[in-house]
């Protein structure tokens, strides 16, 4: 191993000896590496670089590295299944961008059909417990989603089944939504199980203040392609009973739209294969006009 290559050095800061590394998949705005550290005593174990892009199509804010350590160390005080940080260096110097070292979770993505059941309650019930976390204590710098309209608009796709829907949304002023600590992209591919159990929930970097129902929309969007429409209702559902507050559908129907609506804009640049990139064009259309539907029907009572 090259004694000037970065990883070798950051192995030293962890007190180890670095043995190898790997890529792993996944990430966009971030480059993250597998690296297996023999420590002092011999034995191996396995962290986690998470190196952010500072330029680029996917670059981020300088402090957002910061601020993604900040909030973990947070969060795993408080025993929410997350990668409790083991090393932040902002300071460019190893590698051309911050990062931030975490421990490997050993786990999958992936579900089986009988483990979707009860996740789709544990995903409701971490939602519903991160948003009743003190925002005071969350690190300084987050930025605030209160209000999909402006957006909303810019994004909504151009077809005449949504004009009503258009109109009803320009004239629409809602009310600000309850201020909550959000993940900003609670998806299957940040959660981390093993054996049917939630063990981490992972990258950060879009954490935000703001309507918990920008979440609750987020996550239902996604579960829409990845699990069917079915499961996609069960965890609003599951969600809003871990709350104990019925939900307001009409707003959680325009984040819904701001979520589908902005995923087919971007999904373009997210290196998706085309068949996969295709369905989930189709589903996340299905989730505009079904939002879309609820939306005028509100206006119809």
């Amino acid at each position: 191993m090259r004694t000037d290559d970065p990883y070798a050095a950051i192995a030293r800061r962890l007190g180890g000896r670095l043995l190898d590394r790997r890529p792993l998949t996944g990430g966009v705005s971030a480059d993250v590496q597998a690296l297996r550290i023999a420590d002092p005593d011999g034995s191996p174990r396995r962290v986690v670089v998470r190196h952010h892009r500072l330029d680029g199509p996917h670059a981020v804010a300088p402090h957002v590295t910061g601020a993604e350590c900040a909030l973990l160390t947070l969060l795993a005080e408080r025993g929410f299944p997350v990668p409790r940080p083991l090393l932040l260096d902002e300071s460019c110097a190893l590698l051309p961008g911050p990062f931030v070292v975490l421990p490997f979770v050993d786990g999958s993505t992936e579900l089986t059909p009988a483990e979707l059941p009860d996740a789709l309650i544990q995903m409701a019930g971490f939602l519903a417990r991160l948003h009743r976390v003190d925002i005071d204590l969350a690190p300084p710098g987050l930025p605030e989603r209160l209000d999909p309209m402006p957006e909303l608009l810019e994004y909504l796709p151009d077809d005449p089944r949504l004009s009503r829907a258009r109109q009803r949304l320009q004239s629409d002023s809602p009310p600000p939504g309850v201020r909550s600590l959000l993940h900003g992209d609670f998806w299957a591919g940040n959660l981390m199980w093993r054996a049917g159990r939630l063990v981490a929930v992972l990258d950060w970097e879009d954490a935000a203040i703001g309507d918990p129902l920008c979440d609750v929309a987020g996550a239902r969007v996604e579960l829409a392609w990845k699990f069917g429409a079915a499961a996609s209702a069960a965890f609003v559902g599951h969600y809003a009973a871990a709350t104990g507050t019925p939900l307001d559908d009409r707003a959680l129907a325009r984040w819904e739209l701001y979520v589908a609506s902005a995923g087919m804009a971007y999904m373009g640049g997210w290196g998706l294969e085309p068949a996969l990139e295709a369905h989930m064009r189709r589903s996340h259309m299905a989730c505009v006009l079904d939002a879309a539907r609820r939306i005028t029907a509100a206006e119809a009572r």
